[in-house]
């Protein structure tokens, strides 16, 4: 709606990784998306459930040691068909009246999120490219899941919780390998938080100067429309209110404008939702 007031180009790009980060902090879990057509596992099988925690510990291992690699894609798979239009339109909407690329700020999409990301990007004349001065969201992902790991290293109910949430999401028995675990362990409440927090201060901290230079116009902007993408799903959910207060710091912006804005944005949605019913009538 109003992403087009924001000038620089590196300021586009952090709009879009902080727009991912909104997109990724709530909905179903990659474990749930998974195990969908999956039975709830017998808890009884105790023979399974020690292979399985079993290979937890190598896992967490792997994890700890850098021989596993860990990737952030269970995120992204929270990302719902709605998001990922929005992520779209946004793309579109940053690029109007200029000269910056719609495809290249659509592909950032993929740079970001995609299965074969970039490891570092650039932005020209034209939007953002691989290859480049700023660490790619993934990258900063895979280093933030590393750490966190290690510091849950001596977490002696970690491999009991773990494996109990990954029985309440339905999976079952024969699919507690690797990437179920995995997925899993960074979906875990403490752990998710507290790798989105060091992914945006890795974001914050390498455009500090691009950060510092946003005018007050551009900073309201950023989160009227980071609140736009929160009502993607349907409404604003409590993380993903929480995740767009820890932007506002980061933005040096009054975290009260969130209140006021958030009024707005609910206004406009929930007029939306109800011409789209008329609509559909």
């Amino acid at each position: 709606m109003f992403l087009h007031e924001l000038k620089e180009g590196i300021t586009k790009a952090f709009f879009m990784e902080c727009a991912c980060l909104v997109a990724m902090m709530e909905g179903e879990s990659a474990v749930q998306i998974m195990q969908k057509q999956g039975t709830a596992a017998d808890s009884s099988d105790s023979e399974a459930l020690n292979e399985a925690a079993s290979a937890f510990a190598e896992l967490l291992a792997g994890l700890k040691q850098g021989t596993y690699k860990p990737n952030y894609i269970p995120y992204a798979k929270s990302i719902d068909r709605n998001e990922l239009s929005m992520l779209k339109e946004y793309a579109q909407e940053l690029c109007k009246n200029s000269d910056y690329s719609t495809s290249r700020f659509q592909d950032f999409i993929d740079i970001s999120l995609g299965d074969d990301y970039a490891e570092s990007y650039e932005v020209d004349s034209r939007g953002p490219s691989s290859s480049g001065e700023f660490s790619s969201l993934a990258a900063l992902f895979y280093k933030e899941t590393k750490q966190a790991v290690k510091k849950h290293e001596n977490d002696a109910q970690l491999t009991q919780s773990v494996m109990q949430s990954i029985m309440e999401k339905g999976a079952t028995l024969q699919d507690l390998d690797k990437n179920t675990l995995q997925y899993a362990l960074l979906d875990m409440p403490d752990i998710k938080w507290q790798v989105f927090l060091q992914v945006l201060k890795d974001l914050a901290n390498e455009k500090q100067k691009h950060i510092s230079a946003m005018t007050q116009k551009e900073k309201m902007v950023f989160i009227f429309e980071l609140l736009g993408m929160g009502y993607a799903s349907g409404k604003l959910e409590q993380k993903e209110h929480s995740l767009i207060k820890e932007i506002c710091s980061v933005l040096e912006l009054d975290v009260e404008y969130i209140d006021e804005l958030n009024e707005h944005v609910a206004k406009i949605y929930a007029a939306y939702t109800e011409a789209l019913k008329i609509i559909n009538e």
